[in-house]
């Protein structure tokens, strides 16, 4: 997915400069200035939109992780692949802001934190589930392999390796100076360790219990760990304890026993410790050896929430405080620029569900945070739960810049940005990316259109055309009436504020047919079920009633509601009163949530007059739509995510060795085939909702149309 840049202008006078913000239809924040959002400040929208993650939960997720490295002067990740369901590397091109999947598999668990580690030579990745009585969700190590002629990577042979037993809290990687690779994890309320054997990386010592005098690393099950190699020729650990309120650190020396550690408390108050840590490292340099944002569990609003802990040279560990408990910071991660000295501090906010990636900047030699929530980095009213930022473990030059990816786990898409440590912004040639964002369905009957559109860079005007006549300059919405029966072409273009003009613009093809008179329709505004003929089938705590919002705002519609419980089942039935042969059925559909990973539901059922059923549109837990008829199942290509709202046309039409059937979502085509098999005889009875039993749903739906 590309996202084209918007260039930054007037920042004369920064050392960092950023560059190319933008969220399609939003307003431009400046991020490379310094000044410090006040709690209640409204935030305008900052970064970009990345690819969606439909499918998993989190996959930025777990705060000492890093899904981000750079290899070959080049930004790569770990990323979710919707359409494999799995996790690949994607690769980021900075000068076209874009994200590339390169199809080469990193993980094949949905449920897995990824850890990755580039030592110049192999990428070493780290995954893991949490739930630490399954199996399958047992630590894995993963080796690959970097080919810079071709910029391509492989997975080397043997891999990956299982290194430990069930699900564990952010398992987290290193290396130190004699090669061997280094994990660490909390699982069962304590700190464990596990390396690989001297020039093996697929061969792994029996994981140990971190060696601590007074078992201090037997921990809280809420508690986590992390791992770095420092000052060339050592290995650390720093993990909270919140029984003790401490945060602890143990060292250990290449090459020495694995029971060979030294102890130090890295902070100690009341309520000092919480899970939330980020560790970076410096080797010879006097700002100090080790690096650490790490967060409190206090609670009085001018008490500290997250502190910068630092490792000095002679070996004391110091704290300055970054963010007190009344800005709320969440999941903090931390970046040093090498080449400027200075600190980076990005973290969500509000706790917990995020809303905004905030950054703040200090100088590595004297780290003076300034007060309040930072710069607002990553925000998007359309994608308003931004959180979970993560980036790499490397530290940063202006010859790498600065990346930082986060997500949105209500809309289930990556949000990231981007700052140019140093130098000057490339002059804008980029011409801008327009979309269609709401367009009439393939195929109606009115005779009016509406269509709503937005530019990838802010400031942009546009440019719309209607079957084939010249542009003319217009805002969005853009509307039509009047229009002739037939196909109809929309197309629309943006200029940025440069003047560089997509030069492919969007476009949107309907058709306007003669109206069919509807055969049934209900909208639910009589507020029940009884008005439109329905007959209510609910039972074990299942709830079909008529809500105010259900679907759009403002508007009565539906909502069924159902769970695992034993005879849980919610749906509503309408007899049409004849048999069809030909027959679509459309409404309006939203699902606040639908079953497990490995379940669904129905959003509508057809039958025949005898009761048999002939199709069944279903949804699969993370959004997929699969239509069913006779004895198959076919995945078609659309979805129906959390949250989202979406009007499904189903056409059904009988033949005489083969059926039809078309379905649509907002007008875009998912499936079609003229080669089912509904049966011989016509439709006459439809359900809206899943009249099987123990199914875990939130349906809504309205605006329910029955036409032949």
């Amino acid at each position: 997915m590309t996202r084209r840049p918007l260039r930054a202008a007037g920042l004369a006078g920064l050392t960092l400069c950023l560059l190319q913000l933008f969220l399609p239809g939003q307003a431009l924040v400046n991020a490379a200035t310094d000044n410090v959002s006040s709690p209640t400040a409204t935030v305008a929208d900052a970064g970009f939109v990345g690819p969606a993650y439909t499918g998993t939960t989190a996959p930025t997720g777990q705060k000492p992780q890093s899904k981000l490295w750079v290899a070959d002067g080049i930004w790569w990740g770990s990323l979710w692949d919707t359409s494999t369901r799995k996790f690949t590397i994607f690769r980021y091109d900075w000068a076209a802001n874009s994200w590339t999947n390169t199809g080469v598999l990193i993980e094949d668990r949905a449920g897995s934190y990824m850890d990755t580690l580039w030592d110049g030579s192999h990428l070493y990745v780290a995954s893991a589930g949490q739930t630490a009585s399954n199996s399958a969700q047992s630590p894995r190590l993963t080796r690959f392999s970097y080919d810079p002629a071709t910029d391509q990577w492989s997975r080397d042979a043997g891999y990956p390796v299982t290194i430990g037993n069930g699900g564990v809290e952010a398992v987290v990687l290193a290396k130190d100076s004699d090669g061997l690779l280094w994990i660490t994890y909390t699982q069962g309320a304590k700190v464990w360790l596990t390396h690989s054997v001297a020039g093996l990386d697929d061969v792994w010592a029996p994981r140990f219990q971190l060696p601590t005098p007074g078992n201090e690393s037997n921990v809280d099950p809420d508690d986590l760990s992390a791992i770095i190699a420092y000052d060339g020729d050592k290995i650390g650990v720093l993990w909270s304890n919140q029984r003790s309120h401490i945060m602890y650190w143990a060292s250990h020396t290449d090459g020495t026993p694995d029971q060979s550690w030294t102890l130090q408390v890295a902070y100690q108050q009341p309520e000092g410790a919480d899970d939330h840590i980020n560790l970076k490292a410096l080797v010879g340099d006097s700002a100090g050896r080790v690096f650490a944002v790490a967060k409190t569990s206090m609670d009085a609003a001018a008490e500290p929430l997250f502190n910068l802990l630092v490792l000095t040279s002679s070996g004391q560990w110091t704290s300055t405080l970054i963010s007190t408990q009344v800005d709320d910071h969440t999941r903090a991660i931390l970046q040093i620029d090498t080449q400027a000295r200075e600190l980076y501090f990005f973290a969500a906010a509000p706790c917990c569900a995020g809303g905004t990636i905030y950054y703040k900047k200090a100088s590595l030699d004297n780290p003076v945070f300034q007060p309040g929530l930072g710069t607002a980095f990553i925000h998007s009213a359309a994608h308003p739960e931004a959180n979970n930022p993560t980036s790499t473990k490397q530290n940063l030059t202006g010859a790498t810049g600065l990346l930082v990816l986060a997500g949105d786990d209500e809309t289930r898409r990556y949000l990231y940005n981007r700052l140019s440590l140093g130098g000057t912004p490339p002059p804008d040639t980029e011409p801008p990316e327009t979309t269609i964002t709401s367009a009439p369905p393939a195929t109606t009957s009115s005779s009016d259109a509406s269509f709503a559109f937005s530019s990838s860079e802010s400031g942009s005007t546009f440019a719309c055309g209607l079957d084939g006549q010249p542009a003319e300059s217009c805002t969005s919405p853009k509307d039509y009436t009047g229009l002739a029966l037939g196909s109809h072409t929309f197309s629309v273009a943006a200029t940025d504020a440069v003047g560089n003009t997509d030069q492919s613009p969007a476009t949107h093809t309907w058709s306007i047919q003669q109206s069919n008179p509807a055969i049934f329709a209900d909208d639910f505004s009589s507020g029940g079920f009884t008005a439109g003929g329905w007959t209510v089938h609910t039972g074990g705590g299942g709830t079909a009633t008529v809500i105010s919002g259900a679907v759009n705002a403002g508007d009565l519609g539906a909502r069924l509601t159902s769970t695992t419980a034993t005879g849980a089942t919610a749906s509503i039935r309408k007899a049409l009163g004849t048999s069809y042969a030909d027959l679509t059925l459309a409404f309006d559909a939203k699902v606040a949530a639908g079953g497990s990973t490995d379940t669904y539901f129905a959003l509508a059922k057809v039958y025949n007059g005898s009761g048999t059923r002939q199709l069944s549109l279903l949804r699969v837990a993370g959004g997929e739509l699969r239509v069913q008829f006779s004895a198959s199942t076919v995945t078609t290509g659309g979805t129906l995510g959390d949250g989202q709202i979406a009007r499904i046309s189903i056409r059904m039409a009988l033949g005489g060795t083969a059926d039809t059937v078309v379905i649509t979502v907002d007008g875009v085509l998912i499936y079609s085939s003229s080669s089912a098999d509904l049966g011989s005889v016509g439709f006459a009875t439809l359900r809206m909702g899943d009249d099987s039993l123990r199914r875990n749903l939130d349906y809504r739906f309205d605006q329910v149309e029955v036409t032949e």
